[in-house]
């Protein structure tokens, strides 16, 4: 025979099952009265299925109910909201045009395509992409140019080699990209942290990191920063690399969605004086994410130990990949397909945009950019992650919370990024409107028990 709190167990479940319970549990008084037991019975009950992740405490305010893929096995995935997701849609990849273009590579340069090829990347492409360089105001020799397998890649080096400034220390935005950000901690890399928020950083905080703190090189993400979506404007970057040259730091400047960007915003790469900015490009976001090629220009001063480095960790990218990308980008079709994904990432972005500014909340505050992937939400701070993720969690929406994008996860914990890069437009209007609705909802939750106790 089930013992009580054996019986409260299955009890719950069957109701979060039956869709009686979706969001707020009974209170443990309240099922203590209705099985005839102990308060503490009730609590091991709620221990038990909290264990099993089926619910979630929070303090003073009681039990919820969470998502659980035994409980609610019978979801539709694909009506799921994954405003969590970053990943580019694959409905829009350009495949069959690529194909062809693969196809022609081959035709084009034969069994060169099969070699290991240079280490420093398929020359023809260096060729193509100098003078996209050129249009963007970055006026550099082809022999500073190489390629990685994606920029996490190039990363992984910088973070680990040797720089001739002779320092070791490494100085990132927080928040900031969350894979690069693991890779320090597993690797224990010594890193300092400059605050970035919706008004961008604190110049004079950035002179002292670089005056004080032995500064190798400043990871930034200048245009459409992920998670934030935030850009540095004009006269930022100038001052950026005024006060790199000042104190002999380099930059490693990520230019992930260069293509989504306004052509008349400059990189730091375009204010570079003094060659000392690593310019990091990715053709993984906007083409194709499996290709995992990285387009970096290195100052003269890095490429003896970048390419050190890379030799020993990854040798070299496919050729085939490289070749086809040149054969894309000489088409013209490359340019059609930017033009095509601006338009189709900006259209999102501003139907989220629409149905927030439409919908205002005392305490909530947002970064929504004109194009790219990724918005920022601040919660109103009586509301915390935790709680609108298991709610919203119900309603088969995805949010990502904002801790793997800090270097100290305690410091956030009522923030979310939104990525709207593999949602169709109905589902950003819907997946917005109950994200607010639910916020709201929480908020009067939150005036409710507040006016119980005021009343007691």
């Amino acid at each position: 025979m089930d013992t009580k709190y054996e019986l409260i167990m299955s009890y719950i479940k069957s109701e979060i099952q039956n869709g009686n319970f979706k969001t707020k549990l009974p209170s443990i008084r309240a099922l203590a009265i209705k099985f005839s037991c102990s308060n503490s019975t009730v609590i091991r009950a709620y221990s038990e299925l909290e264990k099993n992740n089926l619910i979630y405490a929070m303090p003073k305010s009681g039990y919820f109910v969470s998502k659980n893929s035994l409980i609610f096995s019978d979801i539709d995935d694909e009506k799921t909201i994954n405003f969590a997701s970053g990943e580019p849609s694959c409905s829009i990849f350009p495949a069959k045009d690529f194909q062809k273009c693969i196809n022609k590579a081959i035709d084009k340069y034969g069994n060169e395509l099969f070699s290991y090829g240079a280490a420093d990347g398929f020359l023809p492409l260096k060729s193509v992409l100098n003078k996209k360089f050129k249009t963007e105001g970055i006026d550099v020799s082809e022999n500073k140019i190489c390629f990685t397998n994606g920029v996490q890649e190039a990363l992984s080096i910088l973070s680990s080699m040797k720089f001739p400034n002779g320092k070791q220390s490494i100085l990132i935005e927080d928040p900031t990209y969350n894979l690069f950000l693991g890779w320090i901690k597993n690797n224990n890399f010594s890193v300092y942290s400059i605050s970035r928020n919706f008004s961008g950083i604190s110049l004079d905080e950035l002179e002292e990191n670089f005056k004080n703190n032995d500064i190798k090189f400043f990871y930034t993400m200048p245009r459409l920063h992920n998670p934030l979506g935030t850009s540095y404007t004009e006269e930022e970057k100038k001052k950026i690399i005024e006060l790199a040259n000042k104190y002999d730091v380099y930059i490693a400047e990520d230019d992930y969605l260069y293509n989504l960007w306004n052509k008349e915003d400059m990189s730091l790469k375009a204010y570079d004086t003094e060659d000392r900015v690593v310019h990091m490009k990715s053709f993984s976001k906007t083409l194709l994410p499996s290709m995992r090629l990285g387009a970096i220009i290195l100052p003269d001063s890095l490429k003896d130990a970048f390419f050190s480095y890379k030799i020993h960790l990854n040798f070299r990218c496919p050729q085939l990949f490289q070749g086809a990308l040149t054969e894309f980008i000489e088409s013209g079709q490359y340019d059609i397909y930017v033009a095509q994904i601006k338009k189709y990432y900006a259209q999102k972005l501003k139907l989220l945009k629409q149905v927030f500014d439409k919908n205002p909340i005392n305490g909530l505050s947002y970064n929504i950019p004109l194009n790219g992937f990724f918005s920022y939400v601040n919660l109103p701070s009586t509301i915390s992650f935790s709680e609108l993720y298991n709610a919203l969690s119900l309603q088969n929406i995805e949010i990502r919370n904002m801790k793997y994008f800090t270097l100290n996860e305690d410091t956030i914990t009522n923030s979310a990024r939104l990525s709207v890069s593999n949602i169709n437009d109905e589902n950003v209007i819907e997946g917005a409107e109950v994200f607010l609705r639910q916020v709201n909802e929480l908020l009067r939750m939150r005036r409710n028990k507040a006016n119980s106790m005021i009343e007691l």
